[in-house]
């Protein structure tokens, strides 16, 4: 085979196209289209002087061209950032901190910004959320049914959960109320919806925020000291295949399978102290009791997670609980490294898999509290697999 310099042209330009296939960034991809666009245009066009036919192919690649210039642009234009006011820069921070900053500005054109007088209803107990309530300012109420109140200051959220899942588990469990100086943003679920169908990075960074603010609201935080106990490499089982029917029921089986095919699985005799370090846990067989330093428990049976909250928050907190086993449990753990190279290779995975932790977190905020075997509530909460929910 004789190469010319017209035939080296003609290998750059394909060659140019292929390498833009690899691209996983668009602004990338769509600059090295434009460039193989460019030089396929030089080719053809040298070319078609002794084979008019090719003009048609020049034609069409002036098409494609024009369409990837425009598309860059607007790219562009979509990824630069706008100006925000220091009110905005503290609020995106709190609530959405891997959002845009033009992502962001477009959720808030999509509210109603409400200054309410203290004291006035905004959610009656039992109530269906329709809209998300965001705090710019002073605080809220949420009074429960046994007359219990919890302050919400700024960057806190209301309807987030409904907002995620699109469900409202029997209506709101708190009666919300104005309080001094309370400003607030109410973002209708619809349009919440059009955003994050319309722009994925927003979707991604949504998310990430509202599990965040659920986290906050459960405020679990596990002991990251590592247990002494027996470990051995996952297998596929039983147990995975219930993982997948109660946690990632929304995930291809193949992803499952990789997911746990990057876990470990830990064994646990009763009474002993589950703790972890920089994992998070699949319960797959077996019952934990998590004992708050408020004298609160909390009872998972398998099909929940553990260690999420650290997972989502990505910070460091004091230990304010302790899980014991209650009965011999198996956990498969899943690094944070892991989760995130996850994050890197399947974005749209990734939000799947932090859809399904706020579905968890969701089941565990909402579920009532039971009385203890002396008859008096002490803050038990039982999630097993009647309180377990699918991903969607």
């Amino acid at each position: 085979m004789t190469f010319t310099w017209i035939s080296l042209v003609g290998h750059a330009s394909f060659l140019l196209a292929a390498i833009s296939f690899l691209m996983r960034s668009m602004v990338w991809l769509r600059l090295l289209a434009i460039g193989s666009l460019l030089i396929g245009i030089a080719y053809n066009a040298h070319i078609a002087q002794t084979e008019p036919e090719l003009w048609t192919v020049v034609g069409w690649q002036v098409v494609f061209l024009a369409i990837n210039i425009t598309q860059s642009i607007l790219l562009v234009i979509a990824n630069s950032e706008v100006p925000l006011s220091e009110q905005q820069r503290t609020l995106l921070a709190e609530t959405f901190p891997m959002m845009r900053a033009r992502s962001f500005v477009r959720l808030m054109e999509a509210g109603q910004e409400l200054r309410p007088a203290p004291g006035t209803p905004l959610v009656e107990y039992g109530a269906s959320m329709n809209s998300l309530l965001l705090v710019t300012k002073g605080s809220l109420a949420l009074i429960g049914p046994h007359n219990d109140v919890q302050m919400m200051g700024r960057g806190r959220m209301v309807g987030d959960i409904t907002a995620t899942i699109g469900e409202n588990y029997g209506g709101s469990p708190y009666q919300i109320i104005a309080g001094e100086g309370a400003e607030i943003i109410t973002i209708p679920h619809a349009a919440i919806a059009s955003l994050r169908n319309k722009h994925p990075d927003f979707a991604f960074a949504f998310t990430d925020g509202i599990v965040r603010g659920i986290a906050k609201k459960v405020e679990l935080l596990i002991p990251t000291i590592v247990a002494g106990s027996n470990r051995q490499e996952v297998v596929l089982t039983d147990e995975q295949r219930l993982a997948h029917a109660l946690l990632l029921s929304s995930m291809p089986t193949c992803f499952v399978k990789e997911l746990f095919s990057l876990g470990i699985r830990e064994l646990f005799e009763k009474g002993a102290v589950i703790t972890n370090d920089d994992r998070v846990g699949i319960i797959v067989k077996g019952m934990v009791r998590i004992a708050r330093a408020d004298d609160q428990h909390i009872i998972l049976e398998d099909g929940n997670f553990l260690g999420e909250i650290g997972f989502v928050a990505q910070q460091e907190f004091a230990v304010k609980s302790v899980t014991y086993a209650e009965r011999a449990t198996q956990v498969v753990w899943l690094s944070h490294v892991d989760l995130r190279s996850l994050e890197q290779a399947n974005p749209s995975l990734y939000i799947s898999f932090l859809n399904c932790i706020a579905k968890n977190l969701a089941v565990k905020l909402t579920k009532p509290l039971i009385p203890n075997a002396s008859g008096s509530e002490v803050g038990i909460y039982a999630f097993g697999r009647g309180a377990s929910t699918n991903c969607a």
